[in-house]
């Protein structure tokens, strides 16, 4: 949401086709506006510079009104 706002149903299918081009392009690109991480989150592994990685899986959740749910594990 922090790079194309809220796309509605497009949102799993906009977030399948970044990542599998992060992992194409070898870059993973940090959570956009991320600055400050809320101290009650604890410890965390952020991302907040790209990184030139390329990911060996990747996990996409997805929580939609309406309850409508899905989580994709796409191995890379």
């Amino acid at each position: 949401k922090g790079h194309f706002g809220h796309s509605m149903a497009a949102c799993g299918a906009i977030e399948i086709i970044s990542s599998i081009l992060m992992s194409q392009n070898n870059v993973i690109i940090p959570t956009r506006n991320l600055c400050e991480v809320d101290p009650f989150v604890g410890a965390g592994n952020f991302i907040r510079k790209p990184l030139n990685k390329s990911p060996k899986a990747i996990l996409t959740n997805n929580f939609a009104f309406g309850g409508m749910n899905t989580s994709v594990i796409i191995s890379c």
